[in-house]
């Protein structure tokens, strides 16, 4: 019972291995970041509750690797909007430091651009990855002089296309994946239309790795004649 007992502990212990995380990163370029609700809202991002967004709308994807061949300018298209905000800590536009949060909800797209056609097909516009936001958070701060920056991290689920993963990782798993949007300006007060000056999108897709599940399929059946001699 002994040997039985660290032969299951050593499949176990495989399991976590059993599959690869594939890492893809779209590199988002110079866009424009704004915020829906803005009528209803004020002049600036403030805490509306129900009815504001942070928004962007066709801002450029510059480049994407961790697929078979590193892609620069002309990938695609991203469009996002998150669920509605949540003040967290501070007044917008307010107070020198504030921050805003959302939970599930939104929306985020990146449509193919004319770099990624020869690799695989389809054509300007058409979605390659679809997803939505499980949380994410705005976080603002202050130097003086007329200087504030901030940084936007979101959570995201959702799926790829069969064109672009088929070429991606062909052996990845179609289920949907996860990963993180993360955005920054540059020396620059946010209101409405400034710039996002750097950001990236990362997400993880997997891909059972073949060497593992080969001492797995061994540990088991190790367990099995194992037991088979006791009776």
């Amino acid at each position: 019972m002994k040997k039985a007992s660290l032969l299951i502990a050593f499949c176990l212990f495989l399991l976590p291995a059993a599959g690869l995380a594939n890492q893809f990163t779209f590199v988002v370029g110079l866009g424009t970041i704004t915020d829906v609700g803005i009528a209803t809202c004020g002049p600036a991002i403030a805490y509306c509750g129900d009815t504001s967004n942070i928004s962007t709308t066709n801002t450029p994807v510059d480049g994407v690797v961790g697929t078979p061949v590193a892609l620069g300018t002309g990938v695609g298209t991203m469009t996002f909007t998150t669920a509605p905000l949540y003040a967290t800590s501070g007044t917008p536009m307010v107070d020198p430091a504030w921050a805003v949060t959302w939970v599930n909800g939104g929306s985020i797209v990146i449509d193919e651009g004319a770099t990624l056609i020869p690799y695989i097909g389809g054509s300007v516009g058409v979605p390659i990855f679809n997803g939505t936001f499980t949380n994410g958070s705005l976080v603002s701060a202050d130097f003086g002089y007329g200087i504030q920056l901030w940084a936007f991290t979101g959570g995201v689920t959702g799926t790829y296309s069969d064109a672009f993963i088929g070429w991606a990782c062909p052996t990845c798993t179609s289920d949907t994946v996860k990963g993180t949007l993360s955005l920054s300006n540059s020396a620059a007060t946010y209101y409405k239309g400034v710039g996002i000056a750097n950001g990236a999108l990362t997400t993880l897709a997997t891909t059972p790795e073949p060497a593992t599940l080969s001492l797995l399929g061994m540990g088991l059946l190790g367990i099995g004649g194992l037991l088979r001699r006791r009776r």
